[in-house]
């Protein structure tokens, strides 16, 4: 069972994203924050997960920012980036950053899921 964290402060999208992979068989979110802070707190209580997804546009940190501080945190961990942008020097950043994947909001669900099972898996 991959633990998954999920750092997105749109609630509605992040409520939806939560049910959608509790349903999976092998995904369960452990930890949902809606901001850099809150997602710092969870860390800091030396809580674990296995896949993290980040939010790009947070509000009070930038999702690159994050993506840094979760690579050093947990390396082994595979950290997803969902964004509403189609910039892509925005996701050259998220990548640059140590982002395992870039993922925009309006991809199918079937799409997003792929990515979040791909970067689970081991190796």
């Amino acid at each position: 069972m991959k633990r998954v964290l999920l750092v997105e402060d749109h609630r509605s999208f992040s409520d939806s994203l939560e049910e959608v992979l509790n349903r999976e068989p092998d995904l369960s979110v452990v930890g949902k924050t809606v901001s850099a802070a809150e997602c710092r707190r969870f860390i800091s209580k030396g809580e674990g997960y296995d896949l993290a997804i980040v939010d790009l546009f947070l509000p009070d940190s930038s999702g690159v920012e994050l993506v840094g501080e979760l690579r050093e945190n947990c390396p082994q961990a595979p950290v997803l980036v969902l964004t509403i942008s189609l910039d892509p020097e925005d996701r050259q950043k998220a990548l640059r950053a140590g982002a395992d994947g870039v993922v925009s909001k309006s991809a199918s669900l079937e799409e997003i899921l792929a990515t979040i099972h791909r970067l689970g898996e081991p190796g």
